[in-house]
């Protein structure tokens, strides 16, 4: 599942001490839609939700906020 952002290859530039080609960096960060602005949000939850919620993105293989954007999108009907 992505997150609709764009990924910068200049961070990635030098590693494992190969440098990628500057026009293939310029190519790779480009995306097809504009980014997406994202906001931070801080939820205090009860430790056994929480690690209901771990344990069921743990399964699914994806990351907890992977799971939650996905679930807070279904709810809302939100499409990006």
């Amino acid at each position: 599942m992505g997150t609709g952002r764009s990924v910068n290859m200049a961070d990635t530039s030098t590693r494992r001490g190969k440098r990628t080609n500057r026009k293939r960096r310029k190519a790779l960060s480009i995306s097809l839609q504009p980014p997406v602005r994202t906001k931070r949000l801080t939820l205090d939850l009860p430790e056994p939700l929480h690690r209901a919620i771990k344990k069921n993105a743990a399964e699914e293989g994806v990351t907890m906020a992977q799971k939650l954007r996905a679930l807070l999108r279904e709810h809302f009907r939100f499409t990006e």
